[in-house]
C-alpha cells in the first residue's frame, strides 16, 4: 500500500497493478491514460474496485496496441456492460460479472 502521491513512482515498476479502492474524488479517474502509460510494456491490470477509477478507454487502446500484456475487469460503469461496448471486442481482457468475491453464498442474505 502507498499514498496516491506515491503512485507514479511505483506504476513502472509493476508487473502487475490489482485495482481494489472504493471511490472517492480523489480516486475517480485515478489511473488515467497519462498514469496508465506510465506502466512497463507488457504490464497487466485487474480491477475489482469501481470501475470509474481506470479510464477503460484508455486501458482499451493500450491493451489493443500489446502495450499492455492483459486485463481482467469484474467492474464496469454502467452494469451489466451493454452489449456494444467496445471492451467485449478488446484484446486480451477477460470480463467477469462482477463476482470477485470468493464465496458468493455468504454475500447473499
Amino acid at each position: 500500500m502507498l499514498s496516491v502521491g506515491e503512485l507514479d513512482k511505483v506504476l513502472p515498476l509493476a508487473d502487475y497493478v490489482f485495482v481494489v479502492t472504493p471511490l472517492t474524488e480523489e480516486t475517480h479517474n485515478l489511473l488515467d491514460r497519462r498514469r496508465l502509460g506510465l506502466l512497463k510494456k507488457g504490464a497487466g491490470l485487474v480491477n475489482i474496485g469501481r470501475a470509474t477509477v481506470v479510464d477503460y478507454e484508455a486501458l482499451i487502446d493500450l491493451l489493443n496496441s500489446n502495450y499492455l500484456s492483459g486485463a481482467i475487469l469484474d467492474v464496469f460503469d454502467p452494469e451489466p456492460l451493454p452489449a456494444d461496448s467496445r471492451l467485449w471486442r478488446t484484446k486480451n481482457l477477460l470480463v467477469t460479472p462482477h463476482v470477485s468475491a470468493d464465496d458468493g453464498n455468504a454475500y447473499v442474505p
